[in-house]
């Protein structure tokens, strides 16, 4: 499925090797966010996650 992303978004000149390159650049701290993250929520109690999740913006 990733494979065939590239390959459309390659082909409507929407990935470029600037893009490409600033993505693979953004990732690890992406990784590093989506595994802290998981850390946080696994660490709370329910109540609190919900009181999180439903707060007003």
């Amino acid at each position: 499925m990733y494979l065939t992303k590239l390959v459309i978004f390659g082909a409507a000149a929407v990935l470029t090797s600037t893009s490409a390159a600033i993505g693979l650049a953004l990732a690890p701290a992406s990784a590093a966010g989506a595994w802290a993250g998981r850390k946080i929520v696994d660490g709370l109690p329910a109540h609190v996650f919900v009181l999180v999740v439903e707060a007003p913006g």
